[in-house]
């Protein structure tokens, strides 16, 4: 493989992120009673555009650099990787949440730092998945391998074009979510 563009690499790294965060905060955010309907909205409109806008290629870059410096690859132990990814993501969600909040919802600084805390609780949740789904995306879309021990092997040996179906697959599947979440906790 071809090593991509950083512009590509981010947009497939940012729509990977983008489609698994987006219904597990709209769950959190929809149900956790703190935040309306549309906030919630906002919010994930907000997280993604700044997502596309470059928040997800410090976020991807970041992930990168990290597991760059402490040797961490796809050959890593599947418990090293997962707590990176889970340290990681918490850390940077807590930080972007306290962006992302203030500017979408109205709330004092109290209920601004508890918001956050929760992204970042939540971040540490979903880490693990955002990075694997970084690392799959990367393989779907033929960027780059993913030799993970997770990655199950029928899809890792497919060809071009069935990864990119199978890849369409997966995204319908996550907007499909995305959407179901909303239609459950819609007032």
């Amino acid at each position: 493989m071809k090593k991509p563009n950083w512009f590509k690499k981010h947009l497939i790294d940012t729509t990977g992120l983008s489609l698994v965060a987006t219904p597990i905060f709209a769950l959190i955010e929809t149900t956790k009673g703190e935040m309306s309907f549309l906030e919630s909205i906002y919010s994930r409109a907000g997280a993604t555009a700044t997502g596309y806008l470059g928040k997800a290629f410090i976020y991807s870059r970041g992930r990168d650099i990290i597991r760059n410096f402490f040797n961490i690859n796809d050959k890593t132990s599947e418990v090293v990787q997962t707590t990176t990814d889970a340290i990681y993501s918490g850390l940077f969600n807590f930080a972007l949440g306290m962006g992302i909040y203030t500017f979408t919802t109205n709330k004092d600084l109290g209920s601004l730092v508890e918001s956050s805390f929760w992204a970042g609780l939540v971040g540490t949740g979903v880490g693990p998945i955002g990075g694997y789904v970084i690392d799959v995306f990367r393989d779907l879309t033929g960027i780059q391998k993913c030799e993970r021990d997770l990655y199950p092997k029928k899809i890792k040996n497919l060809g071009n074009r069935e990864k990119k179906i199978a890849l369409g697959f997966v995204s319908a599947g996550l907007v499909g979510l995305t959407t179901i979440v909303y239609g459950l906790t819609s007032q």
